[in-house]
């Protein structure tokens, strides 16, 4: 356990009004009779008609688009198999037959989620579902766009995507599990959506590029259970992927941008005036949302028993913002402007040489942490590599959006014999979590600067033996005290630091504690019992900010005394009368009586990261 994870435990994170002209010459063909409106408050739009569940019939024929290579929409067959009613809450499936491009070969392929499919000229909704598992049977469930144009009264009614963001627990522990080198036992339960009888949403093709493989290694088994598959890849550099986005086109979120990428692709299924219908099943169903939407490539189709994949490079210009996120699809607007988090991280090797990595993050609170932490992890693998003794100084700041408060202030050491970037790594994302997660006030993160000194050796030593000049002493006196280190593969070295008794310490027992930071921290949450939780957004920063570092020596001397927690600040040595009146009435957790307190405690800083921890009795002559 880090020293930040023992402080901070107890405080418990899309559209333009034409189709493509393939498309336009279908409509054209066929008219628009009968056209099937999605309600009287919420039409697409008055060029595309659509069609309903209702009025389609079992062997009916007709079109559905997608990208096979390149960026432009290719034509493949639909034949209606039957309609599947309330499969998910309030929504029917299509079931279709697919053929061309291919697909018989193929199979429904990752990627195609969002293709769009037409009857008489008429959109019908999106191909979204695979049926079964390990058949290369192009037999898919296809999502009313009924369904999906929902997304846009949704958008209508949304408030900032910060504010009614769902944050997701369970996705953020699983992630910090698997960074610890742990199995999470909720895997199974993180996937946004599963419907009955082997009928689940296309995989969505995830492409990671910049990254080392065992960073994307570590969370693989999180992307799986999210319906993701992760394959290590580029960005486009074909200007055509940053044209305007087009119904049966490929489209992507990009969630990490820079010198490390992420990003999850799909099909368009309908563009109207500025807004973007895609996917036809959630991605994350976080309802409103604020992820980037970039044009993408198809380089090339892989067939696969298991799932075929459709290989995707995403666009460099950032064409809009995901808004919506919901069980019938993802709706994003044209030119809007995503909130990122710019992330710096300056990273100086053993010879003094540094480089830089810089990326972008979304402001996402589930989602977020574990980004953070891929891009953190990847700069510091590209110097201290992956084996190896290492140790890694950091230092930083973390900039917040709401004025007023303090900027948190990172300063820490670790050392590992292998992969001391993981714990590094956990410590800025559990700051981040916690400062999202926070049950006071809505805050984000406006930057976030580290600078870090990478070290291929392991600096570490261990408390071996403490001793003093003497155990009786007297208030004021000013006695030796001597810390005897065994430091990794280097002899014992003695540090000497000297104590001053406070002025005011009245006669009797004294402990002193020579300890580690971890064991410090703990040391506190007994003392306090708990108690020192924060009230308020500037308590949590300050109690982020006051972590002890790894590197320090750290002396206490307490004695046993009548104290008090009071909302949630320390007040020690109070007079009998006054606990009392504290205690006497007040609501359960607002103040809580401490029997031992701190009269002094002093850090030493000793360039290695120190464990261990020894006491000694003193004791306090009268004058």
């Amino acid at each position: 356990m880090t020293s930040a994870q023992a402080r901070m435990h107890p405080y418990r994170a899309l559209v333009l009004a034409c189709l493509i002209a393939a498309v336009t010459c279908v409509g054209l063909m066929s008219g628009r009779v009968g056209a099937h409106p999605l309600s009287e408050s919420q039409a697409l739009g008055e060029v595309q008609a659509t069609i309903g569940v209702d009025e389609l019939q079992p062997g009916m024929k007709g079109i559905g688009y997608t990208v096979v290579r390149g960026t432009t929409p290719e034509q493949f067959t639909v034949e209606v198999i039957g309609i599947l009613e309330d499969v998910l809450p309030k929504q029917d499936l299509i079931v279709g037959r697919l053929s061309g491009l291919g697909l018989e070969d193929t199979g429904v392929t990752e990627g195609m989620s969002g293709s769009p499919v037409y009857f008489d000229g008429r959109l019908a909704g999106a191909v979204a579902y695979r049926l079964g598992q390990f058949t290369k049977e192009p037999i898919a469930g296809i999502t009313p766009i009924e369904n999906m144009g929902r997304m846009v009264d949704a958008q209508r009614r949304r408030e900032s995507p910060l504010a009614t963001a769902v944050f997701r627990t369970g996705l953020l522990s699983a992630a910090a599990e698997l960074l610890s080198g742990r199995s999470p036992d909720n895997l199974a339960t993180l996937h946004p959506i599963s419907g009955g009888s082997g009928i689940t949403p296309i995989a969505t093709p995830v492409t990671i590029g910049g990254a080392h493989s065992t960073v994307v290694a570590r969370l693989a088994p999180l992307f799986e259970a999210l319906g993701w598959h992760p394959a290590l890849g580029g960005r486009s550099s074909s200007t055509q992927v940053n044209r305007p986005l087009q119904a049966g086109g490929a489209v992507a979120t990009e969630l990490l941008r820079g010198d490390i990428t992420f990003s999850a692709s799909g099909t368009v299924t309908h563009v109207d005036g500025n807004t973007v219908l895609a996917f036809g099943h959630p991605f994350l169903q976080g309802g409103s949302v604020d992820y980037p939407m970039v044009g993408a490539e198809v380089l090339l189709f892989l067939s696969s028993l298991s799932s075929s994949q459709r290989l995707t490079a995403a666009g460099s210009e950032v064409l809009g913002a995901v808004r919506q996120d919901t069980q019938s699809g993802i709706l994003g607007i044209i030119g809007a402007r995503p909130n990122m988090v710019p992330v710096r991280l300056a990273v100086s090797d053993s010879g003094g040489e540094i480089e830089r990595f810089d990326f972008e993050m979304i402001g996402d609170k589930s989602l977020s942490p574990t980004f953070l932490f891929m891009g953190m992890a990847n700069g510091l693998q590209s110097v201290s590599g992956n084996y190896g003794d290492s140790t890694l100084e950091v230092r930083g700041e973390i900039f917040l959006d709401k004025e007023g408060l303090d900027t948190i202030k990172i300063r820490n050491v670790f050392a590992s014999p292998s992969q001391a970037y993981v714990p590094l790594s956990l410590m800025i994302m559990q700051i981040y979590a916690y400062l999202y997660d926070n049950p006071f006030e809505s805050v984000g993160v406006r930057n976030i600067d580290l600078q870090i000194r990478a070290l291929n050796q392991l600096r570490t030593a261990e408390i071996a033996r403490i001793w003093t000049d003497r155990v009786e002493v007297r208030a004021g006196d000013t006695i030796d005290l001597a810390v005897s280190l065994k430091a990794y593969r280097q002899a014992e070295v003695v540090k000497h630091f000297s104590i001053t008794i406070p002025d005011d310490t009245p006669p009797g027992r004294l402990t002193l504690l020579v300890a580690d930071a971890t064991t410090m921290a703990l040391e506190e949450q007994g003392v306090l019992q708990g108690a020192r939780r924060p009230r308020n957004l500037q308590q949590l920063v300050d109690l982020i900010n006051d972590m002890r570092a790894s590197d320090n020596i750290y002396v206490q001397l307490s004695r046993p005394a009548e104290g008090a927690m009071f909302g949630g600040q320390p007040m020690p040595t109070l007079p009998a009368s006054v606990l009392e009146v504290l205690l006497a009435g007040q609501t359960s957790g607002e103040t809580v009586r401490l029997r031992r307190t701190t009269i002094l405690e002093e850090e030493n800083s000793v360039d290695m990261l120190v464990t261990g921890e020894h006491r000694i009795e003193l004791r306090v002559r009268r004058p």
